[in-house]
């Protein structure tokens, strides 16, 4: 893969080694109301990396260098998308051009929409805000309807998408996500956005292989005046109220936005997940001259909500699918014992230059916060969760000593007859009581972050662009356990139940509310990248080369010593450090201004995520032995076609991960023996590889058609190596082996397919728009090829030993292991989505409605699940499995019924003017 990139390398170069004279198209961008010069607006070349915006007197100027036909762009939120096509015979200078405010167009409605508002989950790891930032209908279509049955762009994390604000990226150093509950509720001021499609060009930074979002939040490129927006639905929350201010640039050069927003639910789609979320922002934007410009931006934004969990089969064929076990009643008020708080607020300066030949950004990010998970922990106590495995029909159905039918139909009345939280019996378990049996307490994580980037385009000639820059993050976490609540006792003895060691030996032994217990660590992270491209046209041809290097590193500190890991779990650890490189590159050909080919490259090499480089931070300072970065390799090939009535994109694509690592925690009954173990997955690739399509049909002026389809087989590309860890301590435990490490050889996981979403989807379409600035759109969904995680532990030699002899099971064949680990896919995925909206110009204001139903036929389908680990032999698979109603059989998620979502917004404008079209 290597020398097939340098060989393309070598081959772009050749093809722009040659100069041509450019022709210069220039004009001027106004509103048609106000007659106001528009700032700001992006003209591009479609098929082309041609790029820039209006100034300050929505004035343009820009060189094309194409031997053909081509087709001119112009976007700016808020207003419709206007195309122009400029034919080599006409004049350069293309005169005034009149934008109109967006009243045919929902793209500005649908903006406001947000990752939570697409896709109702919690710690989503699908794209859905990412996608929502592209045009092209596979991207819409992938956010607004394949989102919801978490549909992932080639089967790529989230984080493989970055998403940027005025030159900062925002995405996690623990996991490589972005945070879209950041400047959640905030959708005003994140209105203008722009992307960047997975292996294309970016002149802003290296990209990442879904491409990269830029959200501007200069007030110039916002509308000014005043926007109120309300919303009702019946999905995460149920009301919203935002209002958005945004005053003009003045003659002084000074403008700014500042927006509100509150979102809320007692009860959202889920019973019991509870939804309460504010957000703030302020931005100030100076320009002394058209090309100088110092930009502030500070989001605050605050959630807090409850969970739901992933069922059984067994419990779902109970309760059904909107059973959540994590609520009951506390004092007359429903509370969800799972609950999840996000507030971290950050600030930004932005300094931009832009010349004629040379731009240059800066730009500087503090953020503080704290991310909050709460739980109930149980010590020398029952498990409090309802759907506990003891407490099920199932646990006397599948007994060792024989099926017991009786005690399995009082389990089932019992359940049935109260299946939510008892908090009350947590309560009652206290009472002449000091030391609490039962916990509530949060997961914490405070973090401390330093940003920086500068990134600069430098244009020599015309049809030759020169981008570079560098980027800078550090950051501080605190990581700790905190007691919220005691449940009616007095204190907490800080021991760990199963090795009886406790868990700060230099701290006291009894804990109070408000007091940090059973793990305290800080790590401290650093991470920055350089980049450096050149792109070049040259008549029908388009190309570029890009490189990065980057280095990173890690350090844990413990807080407390503890008894399982005396000598390793206090103090500072090592530093651990990675560094690399990336090269990127793509050639275009342009038949004309309605085909064109391209393909892109990429060759890189990626740290280990921080999550994944520890065995057990919370335990220890062990380093996963021998980590070393991950290598990328991708290739996608893409035809373009845009003719009078017909518009698409069709994509083929492979991507090979290669040197994963992942960590995984949980209890198991081995073939080696049972424990809570750390799961470390070593040298795991991947392949993706498949294709996509996306086409639209302008049946007539007002009706257009659509179809979208992606068709993927996503799969462990090899047999990956997988090692178990676990304590050694307490005098009582029976271990597995005395050095609290066991390797486990190879899981055979080659050909089996990856727990990311729907591998097949297809969406047909159809939008009407109205003269009268109404509109109506429906579409079909199919998706399907969804599969869930596996267990990997199952997928090794020791599933296959009895735990009594150490030996292979006798009378097992390979057959009966072979059905025993067999892969299904999950049930196929059908449902309707409708959208539909209307808009009214009010004089110089504008009121506009938009309403969509998804699931219109309310049907169930799960979106995905795992296996869980509990079933590490096959003789205990087989038992529990035996009655066709497991104990410890899969957990999944389901997706929501019919769902739906109003939204209603008045813009009211600074100026208004009588002037018509």
């Amino acid at each position: 893969m290597r020398m097939v990139l340098i060989v393309f390398l070598g081959a772009v170069y050749q093809c722009f080694a040659y100069d041509q004279q450019p022709t210069p198209i220039s004009g001027q961008l106004l509103d048609v109301d106000s007659g106001a010069p528009l700032v700001g607006v992006t003209i591009s070349v479609v098929g082309s990396g041609l790029q820039t915006k209006s100034d300050a007197e929505g004035k343009f100027t820009f060189r094309i260098s194409l031997a053909t036909d081509a087709e001119i762009l112009f976007e700016k939120t808020g207003y419709a998308q206007y195309r122009h096509i400029w034919q080599l015979e006409n004049s350069s200078d293309l005169g005034v051009i009149y934008l109109h405010p967006s009243l045919r167009n929902e793209s500005t409605t649908t903006l406001s929409l947000s990752q939570e508002d697409l896709l109702e989950g919690d710690d989503q790891d699908v794209a859905v805000g990412f996608l929502q930032a592209e045009r092209e209908v596979f991207y819409r279509r992938a956010a607004f309807d394949f989102g919801q049955a978490f549909f992932r762009v080639r089967g790529y994390d989230a984080a493989w998408g970055n998403v940027h604000i005025n030159g900062i990226r925002m995405n996690s150093m623990f996991n490589g996500r972005p945070q879209w509950s950041h400047w959640g509720g905030l959708n005003d001021v994140v209105r203008n956005q722009t992307g960047v499609l997975t292996l294309d060009r970016d002149q802003h930074g290296f990209g990442n292989l879904l491409g990269s979002t830029y959200i501007d939040t200069a007030p110039s490129g916002l509308r000014p005046g005043l926007r109120l927006t309300t919303s009702v639905a019946n999905r995460s929350y149920t009301n919203r109220l935002m209002a958005t201010y945004t005053h003009p640039v003045s003659a002084k050069g000074f403008a700014y936005t500042l927006s509100a927003s509150r979102r809320w639910a007692s009860q959202g789609y889920m019973p019991g997940t509870f939804y309460d979320a504010y957000g703030v922002y302020l931005g100030t934007e100076f320009s002394w001259n058209p090309k100088h410009k110092l930009l502030f931006t500070g989001f605050w934004a605050s959630q807090k909500r409850g969970r739901s969990s992933a069922l059984t089969q067994e419990v779902y064929d109970l309760l059904g699918n909107r059973y959540n076990p994590y609520w009951g009643n506390l004092n007359g008020e429903t509370t969800n014992s799972r609950q999840r708080e996000i507030q971290e607020p950050f600030a930004i300066f932005q300094y931009r230059f832009t010349g004629d030949v040379f731009k240059v950004s800066a730009s500087a990010m503090y953020q503080t916060g704290i991310q909050k998970n709460a739980r109930v922990g149980y010590f020398n106590a029952p498990n409090p969760d309802p759907t506990y495995y003891r407490y099920l029909p199932s646990f006397y159905i599948n007994s060792p000593i024989g099926a017991n039918f009786e005690n399995a139909d009082l389990a089932r009345q019992a359940f049935l007859s109260d299946p939510q939280w008892q908090w009350a019996a947590l309560f009652e378990a206290h009472q002449n009581q000091t030391e609490a049996h039962y916990v509530w307490y949060d997961d914490v994580v405070a973090t401390n972050r330093f940003s920086g980037a500068l990134q600069f385009n430098y244009t020599p000639k015309p049809q030759w662009q020169i981008d570079g820059g560098i980027q800078f993050n550090g950051a501080k976490s605190e990581n700790y356990a905190q007691i919220r609540d005691l449940l009616g006792a007095e204190y907490h003895n800080d021991i760990d139940p199963f090795s009886e060691t406790a868990n700060d030996m230099d701290g006291p032994l009894k804990k109070y509310k408000g007091d940090r217990f059973s793990y305290d660590f800080d790590t401290k992270s650093t991470q920055w990248e350089a980049f450096l491209q050149s792109h070049y046209q040259w008549k029908k041809w388009e190309g570029f080369i890009s490189g990065k290097v980057w280095g990173n590193t890690y350090k844990k500190i413990g807080n407390f010593r503890n008894g399982r890991y005396p000598d390793t779990s206090l103090g500072t650890g090592e530093t651990i450090g990675f560094s690399g490189y990336g090269l990127k590159s793509g050639l275009r050909y342009q038949f004309n201004g309605r085909h064109r080919l391209g393909v892109n490259v990429l060759h890189e090499e990626r740290p280990p995520f921080q999550k994944n480089t520890y065995i057990n931070p919370r335990e220890n300072q062990q380093l996963i032995p021998n980590i070393s970065p991950m290598t990328i390799q991708a290739w996608e090939a893409q035809y373009w076609m845009r003719l009078p009535q017909w518009n698409g994109r069709f994509t083929v694509y492979n991507t090979h991960f290669q040197n994963l690592t992942e960590v995984g925690y949980f209890f198991t009954d081995a073939g080696v023996g049972s424990d809570f173990v750390q799961q470390v997955t070593t040298e795991m690739d991947t392949r993706h590889l498949g294709g996509e399509i996306g086409v639209t049909y302008k049946a007539s002026s007002a009706v257009d058609l659509s179809m979208v389809a992606s068709v993927g087989k996503f799969t462990y590309a090899n047999n990956s190596e997988l090692t178990i860890n676990f304590d050694t301590a307490g005098s009582d435990e029976d271990f597995i082996n005395p050095e609290g490490v066991l390797n486990l050889g190879t899981a055979s996981l080659k050909g089996l397919r990856l727990p990311q979403g729907p591998q097949t989807a297809l969406s047909v379409g159809c939008h009407y728009r109205d003269p009268k600035y109404w509109w109506l759109g429906v579409t079909a969904n199919y998706l399907g090829k969804s599969y869930i995680a596996l267990s990997r532990l199952a997928h090794t030699q020791s599933f296959t030993l009895d735990p009594e002899t150490g030996q292979p099971f006798t009378g097992v064949t390979q057959n009966d292991y072979e059905r025993a680990l067999r892969q299904s896919a999950l049930p196929e995925m059908y449902f309707l989505n409708l959208t539909g909206g209307k808009s009214w110009r009010l004089g110089g204001n504008y009121l506009s409605l938009f309403v969509s139903v998804n699931n219109l036929f309310d049907g169930i389908f799960r979106t995905g699940g795992y296996e869980q680990n509990r079933n590490g032999n096959y003789g205990q698979w087989y038992q529990d499995n035996l009655s066709g109603q497991p104990s410890f059989g899969p957990k999944y998620w389901f997706g929501y019924g019919r769902t739906y979502f109003v939204n209603l917004a008045y813009s009211l404008s600074l100026k208004k003017n009588p002037k018509t079209e």
